[in-house]
């Protein structure tokens, strides 16, 4: 199979025939169709830090549709990011852990 890319807005699509509606529900369930336009490292700091730089980072790119690669290390944001984005109306979905680095994927989506 061909894959067709497409981009938009920064972000890069694959397979040109799903629509947009059904790459926010893939998303959701963990299959990843858009690559990250950001990558937010909050690597080594500790609570509050990661939802502090996660704040401002956000609050740099206000009104703008994004997809962050968030990498972190403190045990507390496997909660406290989830918690924060369910706040803001962003999709969090965890990706898992590679060698103590907490890896997440954050979606806001723009219309």
């Amino acid at each position: 199979m061909n894959k067709h890319s497409l981009k938009n807005d920064g972000f890069e699509c694959f397979d040109i025939n799903l629509s947009f509606k059904l790459y926010q529900t893939l998303i959701l369930f963990g299959v990843t169709v858009l690559h990250s336009n950001y990558k937010l490292d909050v690597s080594g700091l500790a609570c509050p830090m990661p939802i502090v730089k996660l704040k401002k980072f956000l609050a740099e790119h206000v009104n703008e549709s994004l997809i962050v690669a968030l990498k972190a290390t403190d045990k507390g944001t496997l909660k406290d990011i989830p918690a924060f984005c369910r706040l803001q109306q962003i999709d969090c979905l965890y990706e898992g852990e590679d060698q103590g680095i907490f890896q997440f994927k954050l979606t806001r989506i723009y219309k």
